[in-house]
Protein backbone atom coordinates (compact mmCIF):
# COMPACT_ATOMS: atom_id res chain seq x y z
CA UNK A 1 0.00 0.00 0.00
CA UNK A 2 1.29 3.71 -0.64
CA UNK A 3 2.87 5.59 2.48
CA UNK A 4 0.24 8.28 2.00
CA UNK A 5 -3.23 8.46 0.59
CA UNK A 6 -5.26 11.54 -0.09
CA UNK A 7 -9.12 12.72 -0.51
CA UNK A 8 -10.16 16.11 -1.25
CA UNK A 9 -12.58 15.48 1.64
CA UNK A 10 -9.86 15.04 4.30
CA UNK A 11 -9.42 16.94 7.15
CA UNK A 12 -12.13 19.63 8.33
CA UNK A 13 -14.53 18.87 5.29
CA UNK A 14 -14.58 15.06 6.89
CA UNK A 15 -15.09 16.17 10.65
CA UNK A 16 -17.63 19.02 9.24
CA UNK A 17 -19.86 16.61 7.10
CA UNK A 18 -19.59 13.09 7.73
CA UNK A 19 -18.34 12.33 11.10
CA UNK A 20 -21.40 13.30 12.52
CA UNK A 21 -23.37 10.85 10.35
CA UNK A 22 -21.45 8.26 11.74
CA UNK A 23 -22.75 9.35 15.56
CA UNK A 24 -24.72 6.44 15.74
CA UNK A 25 -22.25 3.86 14.31
CA UNK A 26 -19.65 5.02 17.23
CA UNK A 27 -21.87 4.65 20.00
CA UNK A 28 -22.45 1.08 18.69
CA UNK A 29 -18.57 0.46 18.86
CA UNK A 30 -17.89 1.75 22.33
CA UNK A 31 -20.33 -0.09 23.73
CA UNK A 32 -19.05 -3.20 22.89
CA UNK A 33 -15.52 -1.79 24.52
CA UNK A 34 -14.82 -2.91 28.36
CA UNK A 35 -13.68 -0.26 30.35
CA UNK A 36 -10.34 0.38 30.83
CA UNK A 37 -9.34 -1.75 26.99
CA UNK A 38 -6.40 -0.78 25.19
CA UNK A 39 -7.48 0.26 21.68
CA UNK A 40 -5.98 0.95 18.27
CA UNK A 41 -8.76 2.41 15.13
CA UNK A 42 -7.65 1.47 11.96
CA UNK A 43 -8.38 3.97 9.41
CA UNK A 44 -9.13 6.63 12.56
CA UNK A 45 -9.78 9.56 9.99
CA UNK A 46 -10.24 12.94 12.13
CA UNK A 47 -9.87 10.74 15.27
CA UNK A 48 -13.32 10.93 16.56
CA UNK A 49 -13.70 7.57 17.75
CA UNK A 50 -10.41 7.86 19.35
CA UNK A 51 -11.33 10.69 21.36
CA UNK A 52 -14.83 9.93 22.24
CA UNK A 53 -12.94 6.16 23.51
CA UNK A 54 -10.59 7.72 25.42
CA UNK A 55 -12.89 8.82 28.00
CA UNK A 56 -13.80 5.25 28.70
CA UNK A 57 -10.11 3.50 27.76
CA UNK A 58 -6.65 3.13 29.10
CA UNK A 59 -5.16 3.89 26.15
CA UNK A 60 -6.34 4.36 22.55
CA UNK A 61 -4.39 4.67 19.61
CA UNK A 62 -5.33 5.82 15.57
CA UNK A 63 -3.84 4.49 12.74
CA UNK A 64 -4.39 6.60 9.44
CA UNK A 65 -2.75 6.30 5.86
CA UNK A 66 -4.23 10.01 4.75
CA UNK A 67 -1.02 11.91 6.33
CA UNK A 68 -3.53 15.03 6.22
CA UNK A 69 -6.07 13.27 8.39
CA UNK A 70 -3.40 12.60 10.70
CA UNK A 71 -2.18 16.16 11.08
CA UNK A 72 -5.97 17.28 11.39
CA UNK A 73 -6.18 14.72 14.72
CA UNK A 74 -2.81 15.76 16.16
CA UNK A 75 -4.47 19.39 16.44
CA UNK A 76 -7.66 18.21 17.59
CA UNK A 77 -5.39 16.15 20.46
CA UNK A 78 -3.67 19.96 21.38
CA UNK A 79 -7.03 21.46 21.42
CA UNK A 80 -8.83 19.04 23.52
CA UNK A 81 -5.80 18.11 25.32
CA UNK A 82 -6.39 14.24 25.51
CA UNK A 83 -3.20 12.67 26.96
CA UNK A 84 -4.04 9.00 26.60
CA UNK A 85 -4.76 9.16 22.85
CA UNK A 86 -1.75 9.15 20.04
CA UNK A 87 -1.98 9.15 15.98
CA UNK A 88 0.25 7.23 13.62
CA UNK A 89 0.80 7.67 10.16
CA UNK A 90 1.00 4.30 8.75
CA UNK A 91 0.05 1.66 6.50
CA UNK A 92 -2.35 -1.18 8.09
CA UNK A 93 -1.67 -3.69 6.59
CA UNK A 94 2.25 -3.89 8.03
CA UNK A 95 2.49 -2.11 11.43
CA UNK A 96 5.75 -3.87 12.90
CA UNK A 97 6.16 -1.18 15.68
CA UNK A 98 3.42 -2.93 17.35
CA UNK A 99 3.58 -6.36 19.33
CA UNK A 100 1.71 -9.16 18.82
CA UNK A 101 -1.69 -9.21 20.76
CA UNK A 102 -0.45 -5.91 22.28
CA UNK A 103 -4.17 -4.07 21.81
CA UNK A 104 -7.64 -5.76 23.51
CA UNK A 105 -9.55 -4.15 21.03
CA UNK A 106 -8.51 -3.27 17.05
CA UNK A 107 -11.48 -1.26 15.30
CA UNK A 108 -12.16 -0.44 11.65
CA UNK A 109 -14.87 1.35 10.67
CA UNK A 110 -16.02 2.24 6.82
CA UNK A 111 -13.12 1.35 5.51
CA UNK A 112 -13.01 -1.66 3.90
CA UNK A 113 -15.24 -1.74 1.67
CA UNK A 114 -13.01 1.26 -0.03
CA UNK A 115 -10.21 -1.06 -0.30
CA UNK A 116 -8.72 -3.11 -3.15
CA UNK A 117 -10.08 -6.45 -2.38
CA UNK A 118 -6.27 -8.43 -1.57
CA UNK A 119 -5.20 -5.13 0.74
CA UNK A 120 -8.93 -5.83 2.75
CA UNK A 121 -7.02 -9.68 3.28
CA UNK A 122 -4.17 -8.02 4.48
CA UNK A 123 -5.20 -5.76 6.95
CA UNK A 124 -7.51 -8.38 8.78
CA UNK A 125 -4.72 -10.58 9.33
CA UNK A 126 -2.14 -7.84 10.64
CA UNK A 127 -5.75 -7.21 12.78
CA UNK A 128 -5.72 -10.67 14.44
CA UNK A 129 -1.88 -10.26 14.76
CA UNK A 130 -1.58 -7.10 16.79
CA UNK A 131 -5.42 -7.57 18.61
CA UNK A 132 -7.59 -9.89 21.12
CA UNK A 133 -10.81 -8.59 19.35
CA UNK A 134 -11.46 -7.09 15.78
CA UNK A 135 -14.77 -4.57 15.87
CA UNK A 136 -15.60 -4.00 12.15
CA UNK A 137 -18.15 -1.52 11.32
CA UNK A 138 -19.35 -1.14 7.50
CA UNK A 139 -21.98 -1.67 4.88
CA UNK A 140 -24.60 -3.75 5.33
CA UNK A 141 -24.84 -6.73 2.14
CA UNK A 142 -27.17 -6.32 0.47
CA UNK A 143 -28.11 -2.37 1.06
CA UNK A 144 -31.77 -1.90 1.90
CA UNK A 145 -34.03 -0.79 -1.28
CA UNK A 146 -35.00 1.94 1.34
CA UNK A 147 -34.25 6.17 1.35
CA UNK A 148 -31.30 5.15 3.21
CA UNK A 149 -29.98 2.19 1.35
CA UNK A 150 -30.43 4.34 -2.18
CA UNK A 151 -28.71 7.35 -0.35
CA UNK A 152 -25.68 4.90 0.58
CA UNK A 153 -25.14 4.19 -2.50
CA UNK A 154 -25.47 6.95 -4.03
CA UNK A 155 -22.84 8.88 -1.71
CA UNK A 156 -20.40 6.15 -2.69
CA UNK A 157 -20.53 7.03 -6.13
CA UNK A 158 -19.90 10.62 -5.44
CA UNK A 159 -16.91 9.60 -3.29
CA UNK A 160 -14.92 8.70 -6.99
CA UNK A 161 -14.88 5.69 -9.51
CA UNK A 162 -12.40 4.06 -7.14
CA UNK A 163 -14.26 4.51 -4.09
CA UNK A 164 -17.13 3.16 -5.99
CA UNK A 165 -15.84 0.28 -7.49
CA UNK A 166 -14.45 -1.28 -4.01
CA UNK A 167 -17.91 -0.39 -2.47
CA UNK A 168 -19.40 -2.66 -5.32
CA UNK A 169 -17.33 -5.28 -4.82
CA UNK A 170 -17.48 -5.43 -1.20
CA UNK A 171 -21.49 -5.64 -1.58
CA UNK A 172 -20.62 -8.46 -4.88
CA UNK A 173 -18.76 -10.63 -2.30
CA UNK A 174 -20.85 -10.56 1.01
CA UNK A 175 -19.24 -8.20 2.55
CA UNK A 176 -17.86 -8.28 6.56
CA UNK A 177 -18.93 -12.16 6.32
CA UNK A 178 -16.83 -13.25 3.52
CA UNK A 179 -13.93 -11.05 4.71
CA UNK A 180 -13.68 -12.46 8.25
CA UNK A 181 -14.30 -16.19 6.87
CA UNK A 182 -11.09 -15.46 4.66
CA UNK A 183 -8.85 -14.74 7.68
CA UNK A 184 -10.72 -17.19 9.97
CA UNK A 185 -12.28 -14.78 12.11
CA UNK A 186 -15.36 -15.88 14.01
CA UNK A 187 -18.20 -13.50 14.99
CA UNK A 188 -18.51 -13.04 18.63
CA UNK A 189 -21.43 -10.67 18.26
CA UNK A 190 -23.27 -8.01 16.18
CA UNK A 191 -25.92 -5.12 15.49
CA UNK A 192 -27.16 -3.21 12.75
CA UNK A 193 -28.06 0.42 12.93
CA UNK A 194 -31.71 1.95 12.93
CA UNK A 195 -31.35 2.24 9.03
CA UNK A 196 -29.93 -1.10 8.54
CA UNK A 197 -27.67 0.05 6.16
CA UNK A 198 -24.50 -0.24 8.45
CA UNK A 199 -23.15 -3.46 10.56
CA UNK A 200 -20.81 -3.87 13.21
CA UNK A 201 -19.41 -7.09 14.36
CA UNK A 202 -17.11 -8.47 17.15
CA UNK A 203 -14.80 -11.21 15.77
CA UNK A 204 -12.40 -13.07 17.33
CA UNK A 205 -9.91 -15.95 16.41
Amino acid sequence: MSLDKQHYYDGKFYEILIDPALGEVRDMIIEQIEAGSIVVDIGCGTGSLVFELAGKCESVTGVELSSKMVDHARRRQQANGKINVAFVHGDATNLPHFQDQQFDYLTISMALHEMPPALRIKVLNEAKRIAKKIIVADYVVPQPLSFAGIRTRIVEFLAGIEHFRGFRDFQNNNGIDHLLQSCQLSICSESTNKNGTIRVVVAEQ
